[in-house]
């Protein structure tokens, strides 16, 4: 019997970084919610009300063995906005939210879809009379965008469950795990102190490294030479210089150089070109607001760097304000102007606006180099984003 993990109406409090993948598609932490509740419950589907929509229907096409079909039974129904710091252990007639009253899951024999509806659009006042009511008071529960980043240090730390179950990793010293099949060369420097440090398969840590905990280095990666400081997670075929703190590096994404990547959020398929540098305090040390569609938003903190969405390309010099957003498929480079703070999807330099099927040919070149083929409905779902806007 099938998981069913869902992301609800407010996918939209997670744009722009959302507007190229869904919530389960998302890391924080070392998984992403669909890999951190696979490796727990095994059979997890997905839905979304989005699969329905342009042009994320395109995705559907993706993942077909995984969307939740109607007929289909679940017992368990999970929210991808809500990060474990143990196993969920949902019991029957129940349902989890947290202290605030967030949803976390709802657990029965069989979980009809009017229920299941209610959950998604925020409606769960009357499933708290019908269900017992147990809450969850540890974990993370990720509200919008600027969690992704802010709780990332804690997430890996509420992660490292799933680690510390998993054979294949070895633990030299104590909180540092490395995959058997991972290379530390000589002249590497762990420091666990104030977090564990996990080290994936085929991942190469090449000399003069300095990794600080809490950390994740994802698989197939090289760390070159790098400064990588507490709270960063980067996943999976990155190539990573320079120093890079508190932040999250999704998939197939280089910094090789160079650089200084501070408390951001950095999406896949980006290339951030050698020196370029977030800043991430101000020097009033003030509270840093960021603007998401022309509004602006409180991150709550002092230290807040970048958020750099899907397919953007960051040229060699760069200097990214504190609190800049650039949106996905971007192409920037520095032209001696005074730097913005805020770029549209799809922005060629300051005005421009790349042609559509030179980005998709560019980012098609761009894959190729690391033997990933654009399926069909990905471009689909690309070519509809940029009609879209």
């Amino acid at each position: 019997m099938a998981t069913l993990l869902i992301e609800t109406h407010e996918y939209r409090k997670f744009f722009p970084v959302a507007r190229t993948r869904f919530l389960w598609d998302i890391t924080t932490g070392i998984f992403t919610p669909y890999q951190r509740y696979e490796k727990q419950f095994h059979d997890v589907k997905v839905w979304s009300p989005r699969f329905e929509m342009e042009p994320w229907k395109h995705l559907r096409e993706e993942m077909i063995d995984k969307v939740y079909n109607r007929e289909q039974t679940v017992n368990t129904v999970v929210n991808s906005q809500f990060i474990p710091f143990e196993n969920l252990s949902p019991q029957i007639n129940r349902i989890g939210i947290t202290k605030e009253g967030r949803f976390v899951y709802i657990r029965q024999e069989s979980i009809q879809w009017e229920e299941i509806e209610q959950i998604i659009q925020g409606d769960i006042e009357p499933l708290l009379t019908k269900y017992k009511v147990k809450e969850i008071d540890e974990g993370v529960f990720l509200d919008n965008v600027t969690d992704l980043v802010t709780r990332n240090p804690h997430a890996i730390e509420c992660d490292l469950y799933l680690i510390r179950s998993d054979s294949n990793y070895i633990q030299p010293n104590n909180n540092v795990y490395i995959d058997k099949n991972a290379k530390i060369q000589q002249f590497v420097s762990l420091q666990p102190d104030d977090g564990p440090i996990v080290i994936d398969k085929g991942t190469v840590v090449r000399s003069f490294s300095i990794i600080d905990g809490p950390c994740y280095i994802g698989k197939n990666s090289i760390i070159d030479s790098a400064r990588i400081r507490g709270g960063t997670t980067i996943k999976d075929t990155c190539r990573i210089g320079g120093e890079v703190e508190e932040s999250i590096v999704e998939n197939f994404t280089n910094k090789h150089h160079e650089g200084f990547l501070g408390h951001s959020y950095v999406g896949s398929w980006v290339n951030i070109g050698a020196m370029a540098t977030t800043s991430d305090l101000k020097n009033n040390y003030g509270g840093i607001r960021i603007e998401i569609d022309g509004k602006p938003m409180e991150t709550g903190t002092n230290k807040f760097g970048s958020i750099i969405c899907d397919w953007s390309k960051i040229g060699i010099g760069m200097m990214l304000n504190t609190g800049t957003v650039i949106e996905e498929g971007a192409n920037l480079w520095h032209d001696g102007g005074k730097p913005g703070k805020s770029f549209a999807p799809f922005s060629w330099g300051a005005e421009g606006k790349y042609e559509e099927d030179r980005f998709v040919e560019d980012l098609r070149k761009m894959m190729s180099r690391r033997n990933v083929t654009m399926s069909e409905s990905r471009e689909r779902f690309i070519r509809s984003v940029m009609k879209g806007l």
